[in-house]
């Protein structure tokens, strides 16, 4: 029985540079999703229907930017992408954001999709995860069942940051001379569906605004260990390969395999990996192995760090902070 709900547009913050343009977003039946519930049932509601999506796939879109015109199709979870050739803007915005409207081909339903290009002033960018470095997420919690409990019965304002990031990261984003526009990424594992949960969340707690690459857990994904593992391996390289010219701090967690990647990164681009750094989360068999990998690596600038303004400490010396 075909359904009568309506059709939403869900965009993803992409990025440009001066001749190619990342965006990313999804088609999906609206269903009735409201910000910021109180109550856990129907904050539990919420989060089920944002799970148990229903995407649309096969349907055209076209997408407006400056004198920019494309055309994409959604895949069959609903997902469009694009990554093309663009004509930038001759004169860059003050913030470095810019719109792009996106709207069905027959123009009733349209959405608008920010997009980050540098301005001139950036003198390097923050790469960072989300999940125990900058959202308080308890992935190493027995089960993970806080982890579970936080992502199906919290809400956005519920939520809370790790202590000490929204500063850390305002103040890199100011830079050395406390006016530049460093961009920040953020690149996490958890998946598309609490996009909106996550955004708010940076909007509540004054995060600074930045592209937001999360992570698809489709079958084909959940069950292919390679592809799951791939993804900020490939998300990270993509964002170094748009900016060749910009150099990096890199922030993660030992909860994960942050240190690893970023490692990666720094064997491959020599010299563009200003320093890594690696929260300490808890006494885990992880941690250890971390630690190890990071100790073996001290040529790399990778540290592990207890708290946010240790690593504040630690780039003002660099001369990268105020």
């Amino acid at each position: 029985m075909a359904t009568t709900r309506p059709l939403l547009i869900q965009p993803y913050r992409g990025y440009a540079n001066s001749e190619r343009l990342f965006l990313l977003g999804r088609v999906l039946r609206y269903k009735g999703i409201k910000k910021n519930r109180k109550g856990r049932f129907k904050i539990f509601l919420d989060t089920f229907r944002r799970f148990n999506s229903d995407e649309v796939g096969g349907i055209a879109l076209e997408v407006q930017l400056g004198k920019n015109r494309f055309t994409v199709t959604t895949d069959r979870e609903g997902y469009y992408r694009l990554d093309t050739p663009w004509k930038a803007m001759s004169v860059p915005t003050e913030s470095g954001w810019l719109q792009a409207e996106i709207r069905l081909q027959n123009g009733k339903v349209k959405a608008i999709a920010d997009i980050y290009q540098p301005v001139n002033n950036a003198t390097f960018g923050i790469l960072s995860d989300v999940d125990d470095t900058v959202l308080q997420t308890d992935m190493n919690s027995w089960l993970k069942l806080r982890m579970l409990y936080h992502t199906f019965f919290k809400n956005a304002r519920q939520r809370l940051p790790m202590k000490g990031m929204p500063d850390l990261l305002n103040a890199l984003t100011k830079g050395k001379r406390g006016n530049e526009m460093n961009p920040v990424f953020y690149v996490s594992d958890s998946p598309w569906n609490i996009y909106d949960v996550i955004v708010d969340f940076m909007k509540i707690q004054h995060l600074p605004k930045g592209p937001l690459l999360l992570r698809d857990y489709g079958r084909q994904i959940i069950f292919n260990k390679k592809l799951f593992d791939s993804h900020k391996i490939r998300t990270i390289s993509h964002i170094l390969e748009t900016y060749p010219s910009l150099p990096f701090i890199m922030l993660g967690d030992t909860a994960s395999h942050d240190a690893d990647h970023y490692l990666h990164f720094a064997k491959k681009y020599p010299g563009r990996i200003l320093a890594i750094y690696i929260r300490h989360t808890q006494n885990t068999s992880n941690a250890r192995r971390v630690a190890k990998l990071i100790d073996a690596h001290s040529g790399k600038g990778a540290m592990i760090v207890n708290s946010s303004s240790e690593i504040m400490q630690h780039a003002r010396r660099k001369g990268w902070l105020v």
